[in-house]
């Protein structure tokens, strides 16, 4: 339900967010809308609850108890809780929300009841396909990265970057002082490199 105020105030409660983590919501473009609507909600239901006017900000949650008539009013929420309660699992399967057993009292009695809370490891935190956040966004930036890269070519012809560039082959240049320091190419026990006589041509 909203809050009949003119304008938005710390004075009246507000929920300390690390920035890591809402950079985080911000960078996830594969959230849904309600989900993220879900997850504002427990944020608001965890660190922006404090107990009494203290200034201790140990005693804010970070679970709690959300049954699905309070997602519904936190939310106003026209459709089927059920769509609700689906998301809350698919965002618990993500590592984006995390859930625990604490103890609840009624009339006396002890029992145990799930609650959620935001996960504040945001390196955990999946995509929808079960893969790692942080690892995904490193793939689609380099992926980017590959997209505004020019093509790598020689001599006008286009390579694949896996494609290795073949090394010009290297030409061994003889000297008259290599030659010198050479031994004799003989045939026979006669000197090939020294210019024959006309009698050793007949």
């Amino acid at each position: 339900m909203l809050i009949p105020f003119d304008k938005a105030s710390k004075e009246r409660g507000f929920a300390p967010v690390a920035n890591e983590l809402l950079m985080k919501l911000a960078s996830c473009s594969d959230i849904t809308a309600r989900q993220y609507r879900i997850i504002m909600l427990v944020i608001r239901k965890t660190y922006g609850y404090k107990e009494g006017n203290t200034t201790d900000e140990q005693l804010r949650k970070k679970y709690d108890w959300i049954a699905k008539n309070q997602l519904i009013s936190g939310l106003e929420y026209k459709g089927d809780g059920g769509h609700l309660l689906a998301d809350i699992r698919k965002l618990l399967d993500r590592k984006i929300l995390r859930s625990e057993l604490l103890p609840k009292y009624y009339n006396g009695q002890c029992q145990h009841e799930r609650c959620v809370g935001i996960n504040p490891y945001i390196n955990q935190w999946c995509d929808k396909n079960g893969k790692r956040h942080a690892e995904f966004l490193s793939e689609s930036a380099e992926q980017d990265d590959r997209k505004r890269s020019p093509p790598m070519t020689v001599n006008g012809r286009d390579l694949d970057r896996n494609q290795s560039i073949s090394k010009p082959k290297t030409v061994e240049l003889v000297t008259i002082e290599d030659r010198k320091r050479s031994p004799p190419v003989t045939e026979n026990g006669r000197d090939l490199s020294r210019k024959r006589s006309p009698q050793e041509k007949r």
